[in-house]
């Protein structure tokens, strides 16, 4: 076992104040990626932990000499849970034997405050059984909240690329990042380890306190899930103990960064490591991706040699230390630095309550199943390449509802429909490669429609006798002359032995006539090859692929519709290949906007930015049209668009619709979100045949079907490519406000009745506005104005009052001028705000309006510093609210009064005015009245000296707000508890 060094000194508050300090100054360059690895910050911060440690080079380099006689490391172990906060990873010490002990060969620092760290760890046999979690959130912020984590699978599965084929370890991947996949995948397998690779995100426990936590992917919505680290603890206690993996990498944002507070935040990781899991490692702070995906790969890369896991986090902290990443990562270029410039190695932390050792014991006798090497393309006809795992970018909700049911086989066949160019079959190709690599066994094929008996008969013969001579195959096969039965009988040969088969059949769109869809005369081979091996007994596995659906299948084929990659997907992408320096996030966004998330539209803008040879016949043809190429955004736009609208065959297929079915497709494109059967009714103009004229749109892909999973309905939408292909869409200015007037309307029914969304409503508004009708509009957004206040989300409040206090005609209403200049006054504009308020007081249509309008002004000149027009302002306000008996905005008016008093120096009026409104809201019980009041005189009473009068008062202000759950009773509580010693 490793010599073991406790580290737990007895630092006085005034020590631990400083180390903390200094930690959090060098976690905020952290935090903002600063370049800091050279400057020496880290080492004057590693020197003072030594200090603060107690730690001494000799002793420490013997201690080491022996560990290296006995082929182990020194343990350097942190047991006081009040230093938990302090970066103990970056110990340094001057001696060139020494330097970061963090990152010495033959040092492992790591942290204990549950378990003896004597019990020796759990040791499984081979292979090395490794869990990649993954939550990546449909609705995290796309330029900063995505994840690449296609990127780490490919770093991961690289590292581990000669164990896994030999047999020696099996990576799992879970399809999404719900908090039952993880207890599932727990509870049918026991991992040597498990990786989460997702963010980190405030949470509340199971009693509403905030605690730090992770965010998971909700199983219903696939949208973000926070998760405390309490909870998260308390439900995998559910597995069985003896089913806990060794290790848990919490490879997510500040896992184990404990929050300065006046209750310590409990982490993630140290609940982990409470619960009872061996050994957890979590992050300190933000970390970057690719400093993550580094660390994970190098980590596992030698656990699965069978190194000691202290070792191993030791190493792997080396490797990322070495900055080689930052290259890959596209942070820096190649060459431009030496080493990991942001430190990022500093923040791994590892908890451990057991002896130090490895997870796996290589020395174990196993009978391991190889993966053979996965060819560059499919047998079949060549056509359809395995794409690699970094090179395949997002679909993480197709993922989540159909990988496990394929690779489980509960899903037998699949097809994948939409419009060219939205990756149908790359996905397809990535099923394969994930079945190929749960079953190394597996066959797979591929072939691109139309299908020549003749080209199928020979990539299948050759399978069917790889592994073995059939004489009684052969011999049918020889006596067989009408080639369909030949390959009749191979398929089922194929299909009845041990080894599973799986299928892609490409393009099966061009099978079929856009009139109706059906076969084209001339493809009955076709047709029967596409039937016959739908058709093979199960465990055969069949993909297919066309931008329609495909007529007469078997029942259990399931039909897929591929939509268009959400932004977050198409960014990556973006990032992934070359574009302008000057190509900014909106100009990107811009692109998105116009052309949707299509890959082969996205892919073709890039090689007309950068000038490379363009792939694709259509962008080809467009360009040789061009006298001179495109030399701005919009021009190279322009081109792709063109190419996209023969791409997508767009002017045949609108021949084949009726007048109702386009004059719905056209209509389709006005709103801005998708919509319902009853959003799509609405703009119609033959509702009798609503049905049929959608699903004439649905089956072309010219109009999208999108599963709201919240509500369990299904929502359509036109296509970005297509919307812009429409572009108005051919309506008069009547036909077009009528057409906003119906889609208005379902809007604020859906928010009203079904959604009960804000987002419906403000839908809603800017329909109805597009068809003049803003007196209806003005109604919503009052309420949505008032909603968004209410929650602190002033800039939307105020964007949304904006539209209407900017407009000229009709003018704005008196609650959208003062909604407007409470939010920009907020926001720190006050000359805006009193403006707004100044024409806002005229329009008043009561006097108690008028009198918060004086109110609200009175803020204004109280903020500059115009005590006496704020107090005018005030009176005037307070002679309102006396005079319609307004008792409740005395309260706040007398408040304020009294406020503005103190701050006038005016002491002796200030506590008359706190008087009269406190006596007034003891008179009316108001409890927000109450609240403040009391609480605000207890305070100042406090700090006059006044203890028992001022404990009382808090006492008062404490009650009414526990009662009322306002904030801030936190702060009037510690008050108290200063007042009472």
């Amino acid at each position: 076992m490793p010599h073991e060094i406790l580290i737990s000194p007895q630092l006085d508050v005034t020590q631990l104040k400083a180390l903390a300090r200094q930690a959090e100054q060098l976690d905020r360059l952290l935090e903002n990626n600063q370049p800091i690895a050279q400057t020496g910050v880290l080492e004057q911060l590693g020197a003072r932990l030594w200090e603060a440690s107690g730690l001494q080079p000799d002793a420490l380099l013997t201690a080491i000499d022996r560990a290296l006689d006995d082929k182990t490391s020194v343990r350097l172990t942190i047991t006081d849970a009040t230093l938990h906060q302090l970066p103990w990873e970056l110990l340094y010490h001057q001696h060139p034997q020494l330097g970061f002990v963090g990152r010495h060969q033959s040092c492992v620092i790591v942290r204990r405050f549950k378990g003896s760290g004597q019990h020796a760890p759990t040791l499984l046999p081979r292979p090395f059984r490794l869990l990649l979690f993954i939550s990546s959130p449909e609705d995290l912020p796309p330029e900063r909240g995505r994840l690449d984590f296609e990127k780490e699978e490919e770093l991961l599965f690289t590292a581990l690329d000669r164990p896994w084929s030999k047999g020696d370890l099996i990576i799992d991947v879970a399809e999404d990042g719900c908090v039952q996949t993880l207890m599932n995948r727990l509870e049918e397998q026991q991992y040597h380890a498990v990786i989460m690779s997702m963010h980190g995100a405030p949470a509340r426990d199971e009693h509403g306190k905030s605690e730090w936590g992770l965010l998971f992917e909700d199983q219903q919505t696939g949208r973000s899930a926070a998760i405390a680290g309490s909870m998260l603890a308390q439900e995998l206690s559910k597995v069985p103990q003896q089913q806990y993996p060794g290790l848990v990498l919490l490879s997510a944002c500040r896992s184990a960064k404990a929050e300065e507070s006046a209750e310590s935040i409990t982490t993630v990781a140290k609940q982990l490591h409470d619960q009872g899991f061996e050994r957890v490692l979590g992050m300190r702070l933000s970390v970057i991706d690719g400093a993550a995906s580094a660390f994970s790969a190098e980590l596992f890369r030698r656990l699965a040699q069978g190194e000691s896991v202290g070792r191993a986090v030791t190493l792997a902290r080396d490797k990322v230390a070495e900055g080689v990443w930052l290259s890959d990562n596209g942070t820096l270029g190649k060459g431009e630095v030496s080493g990991d410039v942001y430190a990022q190695w500093t923040l791994p932390v590892l908890l451990d309550r057991t002896a130090d050792g490895p997870l796996v014991a290589v020395r174990t006798s196993v009978i391991p199943q190889p993966h053979p090497p996965l060819p560059l393309t499919l047998a079949g006809d060549g056509t359809i390449a395995l794409p690699t795992r970094s090179a395949f970018v997002g679909r993480r909700s197709l993922l989540r509802q159909h990988l496990r049911p394929f690779l489980d086989g509960d899903t037998r066949g699949l097809m994948l429909t939409g419009p060219g160019g939205m990756g149908k079959t790359t996905l397809a190709a990535l099923f394969v490669r994930l079945l190929q690599e749960r079953q190394p066994n597996a066959r797979a094929f591929g072939f691109q429609a139309p299908f020549h008996l003749d080209t199928l008969y020979e990539p299948l013969r050759e399978a069917a006798f790889a592994d073995a001579d059939d004489p009684i195959l052969s011999e049918r096969l020889g006596k067989e002359l009408d080639r369909r039965e030949q390959i009749r009988l191979l398929l089922t040969s194929l299909a009845s032995r041990p080894r599973p088969c799986a299928f892609v059949l490409d393009n099966l769109e061009s099978l079929q006539e856009l009139a109706t869809l059906e076969i084209a005369p001339g493809h009955e081979d076709s047709q029967w090859f596409v039937r016959t091996v739908c058709g093979l007994p199960a465990p055969t596995r069949v993909l297919l692929t066309g931008r329609y659906r495909f007529p007469a299948l078997p029942r259990h084929v399931h039909y897929c519709a591929i939509p268009d990659a959400p932004y977050g997907d198409i960014l990556l992408r973006m990032n992934r290949l070359q574009w302008p320096h000057d190509m900014g996030a909106d100009k990107k966004r811009w692109v998105y906007n116009t052309l949707g998330g299509n890959h082969r539209a996205i892919e073709w803008t890039a090689h007309l930015f950068t000038h490379q040879q363009p792939t694709g016949e259509a962008v080809v043809a467009e360009l040789a049209k061009l006298q001179a190429p495109p030399d701005t955004p919009e021009a190279m736009v322009e081109v792709v668009r063109e190419a996209m609208r023969q791409n997508l065959l767009f002017a045949e297929l609108r021949r084949q619709l009726t007048p109702a079915q386009d004059h719905l497709l056209r209509a389709a494109c006005l709103p801005r979100v998708p919509v319902n059967t009853d959003g799509l009714l609405a703009l119609e103009s033959q509702p009798e045949q609503a049905e049929a004229n959608r699903e004439r749109l649905v089956a072309y892909a010219l109009l999208e079907p999108v599963q709201d999973r919240e509500v369990e309905l299904d929502y359509f939408l036109v296509p970005p490519i297509v919307k812009d292909l429409l572009g108005d869409g051919e309506f008069s200015p009547t036909e077009r406000q009528s057409l906003h007037r119906a889609i208005g309307h379902y809007h604020r029914f859906q928010g009203q009745y079904l959604s009960k969304r804000w987002g419906d409503d403000i839908e809603a508004i800017y329909h109805l506005r597009q068809a003049g009708d803003h007196e209806e509009a003005d109604a919503l957004a009052e309420d949505v104005c008032n909603f968004y206040y209410r929650i602190s989300n002033y800039a939307a409040a105020s964007a949304l009052a904006a539209e209407i206090v900017q407009r000229e005609t009709p003018p704005p209403p008196w609650w959208a001028l003062n909604r407007y200049g409470m939010c920009q006054l907020t926001l720190g504009f006050p000359a805006t705000a009193l403006t707004a308020f100044e024409h806002a007081l005229p329009l008043a249509p009561s006097k108690e309006d008028e009198g918060t309008t004086l109110n609200n002004l009175s803020q204004i000149y109280d903020a500059r510093g115009d005590y006496d027009t704020a107090l005018r302002y005030l009176e005037e306000s307070l002679q309102i609210r006396r005079a319609i008996g307004d008792k409740a905005g005395m309260i706040a008016t007398l408040h304020n009064m009294a406020s503005i008093a103190l701050q006038a120096q005016d002491g002796e009026r200030a506590f008359t005015l706190w008087s009269e409104a406190l006596s007034l809201a003891l008179d009316t019980r108001n409890a927000q009245g109450i609240f403040h009041v009391a609480g605000t005189l207890g305070t100042l009473l406090a700090q006059a000296g006044d203890k028992a009068q001022a404990a009382q008062l808090l006492t008062l202000a404490i009650d009414a707000g526990k009662q009322a759950g306002f904030p801030g009773v936190e702060e009037l509580e510690e008050e108290l508890r200063r007042v009472q010693g």
